[in-house]
């Protein structure tokens, strides 16, 4: 009976850490990880999950004020959300364009650069 719980315990944790370790894939859209050949490098959006609490704009009367409340509060929530990423980019040589707007970083990425930021938490 030991040795019957010894054995399921091991498969289990064997299917967890495989899981894990292919958990990334499941991050990335199917039509990036086929576009990939070696060495070569596809453009990529890559969604982040921070989103800015915009309620507060219901309450505002004016629209230039409505629209500079949104606006500002767009920007800053990617520039937080995205500024360790952007950083690790730039200091592995490529150039990242933020969309602030929904939260996005583009960039041209290889397969082991699209696995790594995937592994991230953010």
């Amino acid at each position: 009976m030991m040795r019957k719980t010894f054995i399921v315990a091991l498969l289990l944790l064997s299917c967890t850490i495989l899981r894990s370790q292919d958990g990334w894939i499941s991050k990335v859209s199917p039509s990036i990880i086929t576009g990939l050949q070696d060495g070569e490098e596809v453009e990529c959006l890559i969604q982040l999950h921070d989103t800015p609490d915009l309620r507060r704009a219901k309450t505002i009367r004016s629209k230039g004020k409505k629209g500079q409340y949104v606006f500002s509060n767009l920007r800053k929530t990617a520039e937080s959300s995205q500024r360790a990423l952007i950083d690790w980019l730039k200091a592995k040589g490529r150039f990242p364009k933020s969309l602030y707007i929904v939260n996005l970083i583009k960039v041209s990425l290889d397969q082991s650069m699209i696995e790594a930021i995937a592994k991230r938490p953010e």
